[in-house]
């Protein structure tokens, strides 16, 4: 009855921005960090902890806090766009003879991005780091297991090359491995 009823916010105040922000990008270690760093607080630690909490778990703030981190994550896949770009490009040069480059990837200053001093394994070794740190190249060799039987990759191979499982060999049948040593009908 004497309870009053609290109007729910339309939008979030350039503070409680500032707070999202700083809890998103992680310049604050804590929620209660970050409100203290936006905003002036009074009371004692619990209290501080709570407003945090409650404003945190708001559903404005979860929602300005989605939509920071996709901007972050875009801001990330541009850049290392731009990165496996620019190694794909020097890589080119330096795979190209001397006297056909054409063009220099320069650097903000006008400068070669790998300083022409440099011996060519290591401005490739360098441009493998970059490449490798850029998520450009993988490190790891995936090998599958066929899912065919010895026979039938035989009989597979001996269809491209054109030859006739029979033709293959005289004692040999398509169900057999070439390589196996022929069966003998003595006994040793």
């Amino acid at each position: 009855m004497g309870r009053s009823r609290v109007k729910a916010k339309q939008s979030l105040s350039e503070a409680d921005k500032r707070f999202v922000e700083r809890i998103v990008s992680g310049e604050s270690p804590t929620a209660t960090d970050a409100l203290r760093q936006t905003r002036t607080v009074t009371g004692n630690r619990s209290s501080a902890n709570h407003a945090a909490s409650v404003l945190w778990r708001s559903p404005l703030a979860q929602e300005y806090a989605e939509a920071l981190r996709q901007k972050m994550l875009a801001k990330r896949q541009r850049r290392i766009a731009g990165e496996q770009d620019a190694v794909r490009r020097r890589l080119w040069i330096e795979a190209t003879p001397i006297g056909d480059r054409v063009t220099e990837v320069l650097g903000v200053n006008g400068k070669p991005v790998l300083g022409q001093g440099a011996k060519a394994s290591d401005r490739v070794a360098a441009l493998r780091l970059i490449g490798q740190a850029s998520a450009m190249f993988a490190d790891k060799l995936v090998v599958e297991e066929p899912d065919k039987s010895r026979a039938e990759m035989l009989a597979e191979i001996q269809t491209l090359l054109g030859v006739k499982p029979t033709e293959a060999s005289p004692n040999t049948s398509p169900n057999t491995d070439p390589t196996d040593p022929p069966e003998s009908d003595t006994l040793h």
